[in-house]
């Protein structure tokens, strides 16, 4: 399957992006660098989580609302918590009420017991896994196999333990409900949980409710007042690792659900922010209410050395939409962003409906974005490679809406 089936990545040089755009996305080294900034109190503990959000706190923060915009806080499909851990280790959930939703009961459970006795965790998870190890990893994912029920400290522990060590922070089971994931190779440099950082946790999360179920839940009581943090897994809906959801998977029919949610959401007067992937489909969908979509940038980690190694300076970048239905003062660049690159997209349609030579069309057409971002001819041949990945797969006509029912 091509690497377009999950998203789009565009091997392009930094000068893609706005300037102020390009100073925030962030490499590895650099997260590590500014953690303190984004997380003064307590740190995600999944850390290698896949679809963490760490790297793209930088232009996040840009985007928010600002703190005095919302009295109650919903973070929709929590994952890895970085949203939240973010915002309230910074004071901006200071008094508010905030709730946290997680539809799989394991990472539930272990925000669950964090919350409870930080401390009774850690000590669980010294005793029961120890050594970051291959031959550990496979003990304990064969004892989380084995124990589906229990002392909840010592399944938080594991699971902690496993989403920490296992390759690229999926936790994926098979059709009948066990484990069925690999070692991380890097994972034997990685500190599973710092005592100091649990202990940072259980602060963090007192007072915070914490429901294990359907985002859908998220919307009772839904008031004027209430910001909604939603990060689902992301478009195109595969049968890949990328898109599980609790026992089963995030599909189209629940993208359709989603965003019949942020409608019912801005009809009650709440203010949402909604990232996913960068497709077309994705933009004419989540742009209903014509607010207009932001465009953030994040490094593709996990082949960007090989890139590099190939291609010299260049690096690889993972575009994501970002719709909203408010604007914030330091957003400008972000839409204009997201602009740019549809009208893009569009023009590269165009050629690859007419057969016209795609540089001909830049060179006519695009000439004054093209020289601003220094776009070239490769860049919007991947483009096409992606639209035709995500027909094959999808059986979609480029750029269709996806009908809301």
């Amino acid at each position: 399957m091509s690497a377009f089936a999950a998203e789009i990545k565009l091997r392009i040089p930094k000068e893609l992006s706005h300037k102020g755009i390009r100073a925030k996305v962030l490499h590895s080294q650099t997260i590590r660098s500014l953690r303190r900034k984004y997380f003064p109190g307590a740190e995600p503990f999944f850390t290698a989580y896949s679809g963490n959000k760490k790297a793209l706190l930088p232009q996040y923060d840009d985007l928010f609302p600002g703190a005095s915009r919302y009295d109650s806080y919903r973070s929709t499909c929590l994952g890895s918590g970085a949203d939240f851990f973010s915002l309230e280790g910074r004071g901006r959930l200071g008094g508010k009420n905030v709730r946290l939703y997680e539809i799989v009961p394991d990472n539930a459970n272990a925000f669950l017991q964090l919350q409870r006795d930080a401390a009774a965790v850690y000590r669980t998870l010294q005793v029961e896994c120890g050594e970051v190890s291959k031959a550990k990893f496979d003990e304990v994912k064969g004892r989380f196999n084995r124990l589906s029920e229990g002392d909840p400290f010592i399944r938080a522990a594991l699971t902690i333990y496993l989403a920490n060590t296992v390759i690229n922070g999926r936790l994926r089971c098979d059709k009948e409900g066990r484990l069925n994931v690999n070692f991380g190779n890097k994972s034997s440099r990685r500190v599973i949980l710092d005592e100091q950082n649990a202990i940072a946790i259980q602060k963090a999360l007192t007072g915070v409710d914490i429901t294990c179920g359907d985002f859908s839940l998220s919307q009772e009581g839904a008031r004027k007042g209430m910001f909604y943090f939603i990060d689902p897994p992301y478009y195109p809906y595969t049968q890949n690792e990328s898109n599980h959801y609790g026992s089963s998977r995030f599909g189209t029919e629940d993208f359709v659900r989603l965003v019949a949610m942020t409608q019912l959401l801005g009809e009650r007067g709440c203010l949402w922010m909604h990232s996913n992937s960068f497709y077309p489909a994705v933009a004419n969908t989540m742009e209903w209410n014509n607010t207009p979509l932001a465009l953030v940038y994040r490094i593709d980690l996990m082949n960007n050395f090989h890139d590099q190694a190939k291609n010299g300076s260049q690096t690889t970048y993972i575009p994501e939409y970002v719709a909203r239905n408010f604007r914030t003062a330091g957003d400008a660049d972000y839409v204009q962003e997201a602009q740019i690159m549809r009208d893009l997209f569009d023009l590269v349609l165009e050629a690859a409906k007419s057969g016209e030579d795609i540089a001909d069309l830049l060179a006519a057409r695009f000439t004054p974005l093209s020289r601003r971002l220094r776009i070239r001819v490769d860049t919007a041949q991947e483009f096409i490679a992606a639209i035709e990945e995500l027909k094959r797969i999808n059986n979609l006509e480029s750029g269709t809406q996806l009908e809301l029912c």
